[in-house]
């Protein structure tokens, strides 16, 4: 299993996918957006067409590929496009929904208080 999280490996995908004993492509959206300059932003579309890459070469040569997803509707896209496994968020993706599902529950009324 490797992961694929550059941009000069998907530049260098046909090589990498076709070393013997590689049956598994983990795709790392985030970093991958990262080195295309694109920091903090896995959906850009110059982004998504370099994941689409990945899946369709990666499938071609009868590898599994799989990437990470934020929201149930995101992983069922992400299945229904082709991908072989998807990832469910990650831990500080779980931790920021929690907190701001514990936050919209909490009641609070704001107090000026004047010096």
């Amino acid at each position: 299993m490797i992961q694929i999280e550059h941009a000069r490996a998907v530049e260098n995908l046909e090589e990498i996918i076709t070393v013997e004993g590689i049956d598994v492509v983990f795709i790392g959206a985030n970093d991958l957006s990262a080195s295309m300059g694109l920091l903090g932003q896995p959906v850009h579309p110059l982004v998504l067409k370099a994941i689409e890459r990945i899946r369709d070469v990666a499938t071609e040569h009868g590898v599994t590929v799989g990437l990470n997803a934020g929201t149930a509707e995101a992983v069922n896209q992400r299945f229904a496009e082709g991908f072989h496994f998807v990832g469910i968020n990650y831990d500080v993706g779980f931790l920021h929904c929690a907190c701001q599902s514990v936050c919209r529950d909490i009641q609070r009324k704001i107090v000026i208080q004047k010096a």
